[in-house]
């Protein structure tokens, strides 16, 4: 069964992962759909006080899930 985005939004592991990456500097994510990076990678700059770059291929990615995962 998958996970729903809110399950994953809070997870610490994922958290934690997308904070190891964005550690090592400006990096690319490709990545499987619905698999929490955006809303992890979110939560993790936020935490570190650093600046994130998003790309979206639709306006309803980036109201729903980057502005609810900065909330």
């Amino acid at each position: 069964m998958q996970a729903r985005l809110t399950d994953l939004a809070n997870d610490p592991r994922l958290i934690r992962a997308a904070e190891v990456i964005i550690e090592q500097g400006s990096c690319m994510v490709s990545k499987p759909v619905r698999a929490g990076m955006t809303t992890s990678t979110v939560k993790a700059c936020e935490r570190k006080g650093l600046p994130l770059l998003v790309l979206a291929p639709t306006r309803r990615i980036l109201k729903e899930t980057v502005v609810n995962a900065a909330c």
